[in-house]
């Protein structure tokens, strides 16, 4: 077995930075460049305009470019395996017979699928202030693997643009009281 993206996958891995790359960077320069501009029209003070960066009051942009990114990313990290060409007996009734063997192997050891809709009332939790960090960290230690992976992956993408807009708070306030 062999780690190797296809053709198809590094297509999709360059597309997703020649896009993501360039719409956090622009729009993280944009928001140092005007932040003054946006506290002066707005009337906040820093922290909230940081604040509201963080959640996206002044647009998605930034965000947006960073799943991108997180997308290739993942593409690139996510182990692909290629069958070995000696093994040249592996017929579509085998593998059949391996993605069954797999489904009863995971229901024997107690994890199950997850309806839509419990993904329903999963995104209506987490859309409520507080509760939605409550219920990530709830689920982020719990035995479900799906709800597990996905709070823990949405913990990281909030560290990760938490620290991104802490940075630029910073440059913010390096260059509003430098003259």
């Amino acid at each position: 077995m062999k780690n190797k993206l296809s053709k198809k996958e590094l297509i999709y891995v360059i597309t997703l930075f020649l896009f993501g790359v360039p719409i956090t960077l622009t729009n993280l320069i944009r928001s140092i460049t005007h932040a003054s501009s946006y506290m002066d029209i707005m009337g906040d003070s820093p922290f909230f305009y940081l604040i509201k960066l963080i959640f996206g009051f002044y647009g998605w942009s930034i965000h947006f470019g960073i799943t991108l990114i997180l997308i290739a990313v993942y593409i690139l990290k996510k182990p692909k395996t290629v069958v070995n060409p000696d093994n040249a007996n592996y017929t579509e009734q085998q593998k059949t017979v391996n993605n069954q063997d797999l489904v009863n192997y995971t229901e024997a050891q107690g994890h199950k699928d997850i309806s839509v809709l419990e993904w329903f009332a999963t995104l209506i939790l987490l859309s409520i202030p507080l509760v939605n960090l409550i219920f990530l960290f709830i689920w982020a230690f719990s035995s479900e693997a799906s709800k597990r992976n996905f709070s823990r992956a949405t913990l990281l993408y909030i560290l990760v643009s938490s620290v991104i807009a802490v940075i630029t708070f910073i440059v913010i306030m390096s260059n509003q009281y430098t003259i």
